[in-house]
């Protein structure tokens, strides 16, 4: 195993408390990038890497039972273990594959289903895990999948993202970008790269986690900024296909939201829609907390904002238009003073998931199975 990889041993899983829930605690997210370089890796590299630093972000930030930390683990022991495996396979499909049937094996054997707590044991743990794993490596049928969901996410996820279709200069100017002192910019120096420059600005997405049926249901403010960040959204997507999926763009940006609000978006929203127990996050008021939180993010999302617009541009320089106006999706306090926009509030109460283009994200299905 690339020791790289074992987060355990390197510095441990960061737990959050609900004492340390400071609101303004919105500095320069730290991506952790196991030694590679995002550029040059594969789409589902790179992809895994953003669910690895998403549940690293839970960890550390939303207050969890140990029941729930231990989920959080459980999840991020499979993706370390399938970005050991896809760092080896490379572009070869047929290990890929494999490696997929080998991990949907695991998981109904109930390999990543541990009840450990500490960093040590974890790390040790996760030595059995990673030798389980290639030991059942050749025994296992390529196409041997008893889960038809875990296959279809593996096969539109990393399957068939496993490449590169970064340009030689493009690989070229990201390198020369990110290892240079911005003059102005945010991230200077930054191992985390292109990654790094959209979680900081991921609390600008906040409301594309509506969804795009339950946006309806809100005010004309809350629909005109999500439509805004939608359209950020699809030109991040659009220029940087190269190195990342669409799930991605959406993983990183869900790791923005979770960093800056403490909580996971939907939970976010919901928080604004109805409230929720206080005593979870440590505050009396919940809904004008997150409302002071938002406030509080402007001018930084703003700031970060314009550094990933400024990045993207500099590295990439395809002439997709830039969305006009795009200040105009950064959430506001305003936003909530009359939030619903329909005379039966009643139908605003349910659950607000967003899969933009079908994806899911595999924690979420994880989920389901435990």
């Amino acid at each position: 195993m690339r020791g790289a990889l074992n987060i355990y041993k390197l510095s441990g899983v960061p737990r959050a408390n609900v004492a340390n829930k400071a609101i303004k605690d919105f500095g320069k997210y730290k991506y952790w990038n196991a030694e590679s370089v995002e550029v040059d890796n594969t789409i589902a590299e790179n992809y895994l890497l953003s669910l690895v630093n998403l549940k690293l972000c839970e960890a550390e930030n939303i207050p969890q039972t140990d029941a729930e930390y231990i989920k959080t683990l459980n999840e991020l022991d499979l993706y370390i273990v399938a970005l050991e495996a896809l760092f080896l396979a490379r572009a070869d499909v047929s290990l890929i594959m494999r490696t997929g049937a080998v991990l949907d094996a695991m998981i109904t054997k109930g390999s990543f289903s541990s009840d450990i707590v500490k960093d040590e044991e974890r790390s040790v743990n996760l030595d059995k895990i990673i030798a389980e794993f290639w030991a059942m490596f050749d025994a296992v049928n390529l196409y041997d999948f008893s889960d038809v969901e875990f296959f279809n996410w593996w096969q539109k996820n990393v399957v068939e993202t496993s490449y590169n279709a970064m340009s030689v200069e493009e690989k070229e100017r990201y390198k020369s970008y990110f290892s240079s002192n911005k003059v102005g910019a945010i991230s200077t120096n930054s191992e985390g790269g292109m990654a790094e420059e959209i979680i900081n600005s991921g609390s600008y997405f906040l409301y594309i986690f509506i969804g795009d049926e339950e946006i309806k249901k809100y005010n004309s403010k809350i629909q005109k900024r999500y439509k805004k960040e939608v359209e950020m959204y699809e030109w991040c997507c659009t220029m940087l296909n190269g190195m990342y999926s669409p799930s991605q763009v959406l993983t990183l940006a869900r790791t923005g939201v979770t960093k800056n609000y403490k909580a996971t978006p939907e939970r976010v929203i919901e928080n604004l829609n109805k409230g929720f127990d206080g005593g979870k996050i440590g505050v009396a008021d919940p809904i004008s907390w997150t409302i002071e939180a938002i406030i509080a993010l402007v001018s930084a999302i703003l700031t970060f904002l314009a550094s990933m617009i400024a990045s993207i541009c500099a590295v990439v320089q395809k002439k997709y238009e830039q969305p006009k106006q795009s200040e105009s999706g950064v959430p506001q306090g305003e936003d909530w003073g009359n939030r619903i926009n329909l005379n039966d509030e009643n139908k605003n109460n349910s659950s607000t998931v967003l899969l933009v283009g079908g994806v899911a994200l595999l924690g979420y299905y994880l989920y389901s199975k435990n």
